[in-house]
């Protein structure tokens, strides 16, 4: 289901001559390389890995404070975007 909206979103935003992009999200290496397979891999900004240490954060209402270097290079990726 992600999968076929994703698609149609990277649709309707070249009809509507507007980039777009997706993040692989919460993922295990599994769950990574089947999307990977469906979709347009130069889409794919980044693939940012299932993490246990920030879902139990989250749980418990904890300010999150892990870094992890896929969202750091998508920051740089999106930067890199907004300056063409």
């Amino acid at each position: 289901e992600s999968v076929r909206l994703s698609k149609l979103i990277l649709e309707m935003a070249g009809k509507l001559g507007k980039p777009a992009y997706l993040v692989l999200n919460k993922v295990d290496r599994e769950a990574a390389r089947l999307l990977l397979e469906q979709v347009d891999k130069e889409k794919v900004l980044a693939v940012i890995p299932q993490s246990r240490e920030i879902f139990l954060a989250c749980l418990k209402g904890e300010e999150v404070d892990v870094q992890l270097g896929e969202v750091e290079k998508l920051a740089d990726r999106l930067l890199s975007l907004l300056s063409r």
